[in-house]
């Protein structure tokens, strides 16, 4: 009959199962752990949340409606933000009703019929976009609403994709604008 010896410093093999139990899961936290402050760094939030306001505005069938769907951060340390794209979250529309989203630089509006040059430094779109938010900067995203029928245009909030820095996300931002055209 033959006999193994383990070697004398060699612990037994419960303690060797569970010392490798106690490193496989530090490993995993150490990785879950670094890949939340990953996904926290790299996914930036320049823009406020949406929500906590209602602006709306009647205007006659035929003419154009501007309303003022979110004021861009103006506290805080300025930084330079790309604009990659702007969605509308329509909730309600009118068929064939025409919806730009257009950059109100250096001013904003409440809500206004006809032209808002008077109320921004330049309007513009917003697609591809560098732009400067932050400590003491003025901005707005504006809706520019046009219809030959009557009814009502609802416009929950907007999805900004953006990055600034190194960082690259989306955010839903802005207030519930609605817009009833009326001949």
């Amino acid at each position: 009959m033959a006999f193994v010896v383990a070697p004398a410093n060699e612990p037994p093999a419960t303690h060797r199962r569970l010392r490798r139990t106690v490193m496989i899961v530090a490993a995993l936290m150490l990785l879950g752990g670094l890949a939340v402050v990953g996904w926290i760094w790299r996914h930036p939030t320049a823009f406020d949340s949406a929500g906590g306001g209602r602006v709306g505005l009647r205007s006659s069938v035929g003419a154009t409606a501007f309303v003022g769907i979110a004021d861009l951060p103006t506290d805080g340390e300025r930084q330079v933000v790309t604009i990659e794209s702007v969605r509308p979250d329509i909730s309600k529309t009118i068929a064939g009703a025409d919806i730009d989203l257009l950059l109100c630089r250096g001013g904003g509006i409440g809500a206004a019929r006809g032209s808002i040059d008077r109320y921004c430094g330049s309007v513009e779109p917003l697609t591809g976009v560098d732009l400067t938010i932050g400590h003491g900067t003025r901005h707005q995203i504006v809706a520019r609403v046009h219809s030959d029928r009557r009814g009502r245009v609802v416009i929950d909030a907007v999805e900004i994709t953006y990055s600034t820095g190194w960082q690259q996300g989306s955010q839903t931002t802005g207030l519930t604008a609605v817009t009833s055209f009326r001949p």
